[in-house]
């Protein structure tokens, strides 16, 4: 078919002003519309008004801000410690990671770093800060108590994922979590000498019997990470 032929043409040109419709330029009619659309939003087929595009902007600038401005808190809040401003926001930190769908040897993983990160904030109350008495001891007894909960955790999750390990014949693996619970045991050696030092030092008998009521279920929770190593070393063969 020849689709240059002229009939043709004529015929589909013929067709097409049959079927065209009225489309005149309304110049006042849309104007009208116009500023009735502006006057009054379309409302949503789910029931909701359209944000205009300037609020729109605002509010996914606002969003932005705030994600970025949390991120940046929690990195700072990383390096806090207890008695510090934002260690309240740490701690939510660790929270959240903890809650995070982790391996069971990840998660006591995440939780022997906190206990190290708590024990090294002992090590950080160092001589200087002996002359601030009344802000000093609060935060000495938050380091020691926050020291003694997460190592209180840690030591409760290792002898508990030891003994699932045990019962289903795991034992290479419950044995490699003898040397994290060691290592912490050894840790908390070192800093419960600096804790009783503190105790020692104080001229506060007040704040020497609550630090030392402190250190004594921080040790409590150390001889029962030691119970663990002990039941442990007696029940495995030796090869």
């Amino acid at each position: 078919m020849n689709l240059f032929n002229s009939e043709l043409n004529n015929k589909i040109i013929r067709q097409l002003q049959a079927a065209r419709q009225n489309f005149e330029f309304d110049q006042a009619g849309i104007k009208k519309r116009l500023l009735s659309a502006m006057d009054s939003p379309q409302s949503h087929p789910l029931g909701y008004s359209e944000l205009p595009t300037r609020f729109t902007f605002i509010v996914l600038a606002g969003v932005a801000t705030t994600i970025l401005a949390a991120t940046a808190t929690f990195l700072i809040a990383a390096e806090s410690a207890p008695g510090d401003s934002l260690f309240a926001v740490n701690k939510f930190r660790e929270q959240l990671i903890l809650s995070l769908p982790l391996a069971p040897q990840k998660r006591i993983e995440v939780t022997a770093d906190i206990v190290q990160s708590r024990f090294e904030a002992v090590d950080r109350i160092d001589e200087q800060d002996m002359r601030q008495t009344g802000q000093l001891m609060l935060k000495r007894l938050e380091t020691v108590n926050e020291s003694r909960a997460s190592f209180q955790q840690a030591v409760d999750a290792i002898s508990l994922k030891q003994t699932d390990l045990e019962q289903t014949g795991q034992n290479q693996a419950a044995t490699a979590l003898d040397s994290v619970l060691s290592n912490l045991t050894q840790m908390a050696d070192k800093r419960a000498e600096v804790i009783n030092k503190w105790v020692q030092r104080s001229d506060d008998q007040s704040e020497r019997d609550e630090i030392r009521s402190s250190l004594k279920l921080f040790e409590q929770t150390r001889d029962q990470a030691r119970q663990q190593l002990n039941r442990r070393y007696k029940q495995t063969p030796t090869e």
